[in-house]
């Protein structure tokens, strides 16, 4: 049979093609627009997806900028009713030293806690167990006097500001010495005092306290600690000297040589790429032992990668007794929201004390300053699954 042949003509009337033969035209009568639509459903279809992918990769892009980008005043993405895990270790002092050990034994608190925020924004703290954890290092009979916590490459350190070792703190109440820092340019007989710890581009930085050591009329003995440690992934350790950075930390606040700050509490932002600076003592005024305990701190530091651009917010109620100890960013703030220790002690009354508090850099208090329990000074602060 010869295949017919056919072209469709418009009915205006009706809407319809029909044949041009019409011997059989009701056998080809179909309607224009399902003619049209299989023509073109295959593009609409590609259209449409090409649509979407271009919105998905454009909402992508916005949120890695504003994860990458954040400036100090970006609000954070924390929602309500979420509970995070965290846990301070202590610095006994002379305390540290278990009296009943004649072979000599020293230990720390490692305090675990939930904290947990509600739906108005604001926070509370829920205590868990306390757990003792021993060592038998020590430097001129003092040890295991624990400054500062800091999960490193999925392990939680902690560092004794006596000996300049740096435990590793393991599950069984167990502490493993990792490193030795030594003051200053390492080439030293003495253990760092180390005080603070962060990460910056795949190190640990340590750093010491920050003021110059001095004999007793005021004259300068020695700078030593005025430096960091660095310590990478493999374990490599590094001295850098930081009194430059110190000093214009002082210069900023208005308290330069013979006034003086005293640091446990510095992190970097990786969002923000900005070190944040929490000083536990300010005072424009030379040091002195007694007068120190009373110059306690509510500043925070805002800092530029290099040190040169330094904002200065006063944020907390300020206690003269209390200072700035440790911090750490709520995970999932863009660090715009801090956890943060402060710790006071009084060698006239032989005690100590400490206390926990959550705050925005804007300067809202979202948790007041809360004792911590037990009468001790805590010194070390990490969010850490355990």
């Amino acid at each position: 049979m010869t295949p017919r042949s056919y072209s469709l003509v418009m009915d205006m009337e009706n809407g319809y093609g029909r044949s041009n033969d019409d011997e059989d035209d009701s056998k080809y009568r179909r309607p224009i627009h399902v003619i049209r639509w299989k023509r073109y459903s295959r593009g609409f279809y590609l259209a449409g997806f090409v649509v979407c992918l271009v919105v998905v990769l454009f909402i992508l892009m916005l949120r890695v900028a504003n994860g990458t980008d954040m400036d100090s005043t970006a609000s954070s993405s924390v929602t309500g009713d979420e509970t995070y895990k965290l846990m301070v270790v202590a610095d006994l002092d002379t305390n540290s030293r278990e009296k009943d050990d004649k072979k000599g034994k020293w230990k720390t608190i490692l305090k675990k806690a939930e904290l947990r925020r509600k739906e108005d924004g604001k926070f509370s703290v829920h205590w868990l167990e306390d757990q003792e954890v021993f060592t038998k290092f020590s430097e001129a009979g003092r040890g295991m006097e624990l400054s500062a916590l800091l999960e490193f490459n999925n392990r939680l350190y902690s560092f004794d500001d006596r000996t300049g070792i740096v435990y590793e703190m393991v599950k069984g109440n167990k502490a493993i010495p990792r490193f030795i820092l030594m003051e200053g340019n390492g080439d030293t007989e003495k253990g760092q005092k180390s005080e603070w710890a962060t990460v910056k581009d795949g190190k640990m930085i340590v750093g010491s306290f920050g003021k110059e050591y001095t004999n007793p009329d005021g004259s300068i003995r020695n700078t030593n600690n005025m430096w960091v440690s660095t310590i990478d992934s493999n374990g490599h350790v590094e001295h850098v000297d930081w009194t430059e950075n110190y000093n214009r930390l002082r210069k900023a606040v208005g308290c330069s040589y013979p006034g003086y700050m005293i640091h446990e509490a510095i992190a970097w932002s990786q969002h923000m790429k900005k070190w944040v600076v929490l000083p536990r003592r300010v005072s424009n005024q030379p040091y002195d032992e007694v007068e120190d305990e009373r110059r306690g701190s509510n500043l925070v530091l805002l800092v530029s990668e290099n040190f040169k651009k330094i904002e200065v917010r006063r944020i907390t109620p300020i206690t003269p007794t209390r200072g700035f100890s440790d911090f750490k960013f709520l995970p999932n703030s863009h660090d715009q929201i801090i956890v943060a220790l402060k710790s006071e002690e009084s060698e006239k009354l032989q005690t100590q004390n400490s206390y926990i508090t959550v705050f925005d850099l804007n300067g809202t208090v979202l948790m007041d300053e809360t004792e911590i329990p037990g009468k001790h000074k805590f010194e070390g602060l990490e969010f850490f699954f355990f």
